[in-house]
């Protein structure tokens, strides 16, 4: 007859409502696992530019007898 009554209109909605919320929990593991990664990146990029930072002021201290070629990364190199 093309038509349903109001329990099966109900239980349908709740079944989308049910695959929805596992969506939305798929998309926000997604999302964080992209969060951790940039996170991961960034902090190995602000160890580097630390260090090279540190390296530096030894070396204008003068606590570095022999001058080390020291390399600045590249900001676009690790994000």
């Amino acid at each position: 007859s093309g038509s349903i009554d109001i329990d099966e209109f109900v239980k349908g909605c709740l079944k989308l409502r049910g695959v929805a919320r596992s969506v939305d929990v798929a998309l926000a593991g997604y999302q964080l696992q992209w969060v951790i990664r940039r996170l991961e990146k960034f902090t190995t990029f602000s160890i580097a530019q630390f260090q090279y930072l540190h390296d530096s002021l030894e070396i204008q201290a003068g606590k570095i007898d022999s001058q080390p070629v020291v390399t600045r990364p590249a900001l676009g190199s690790e994000l």
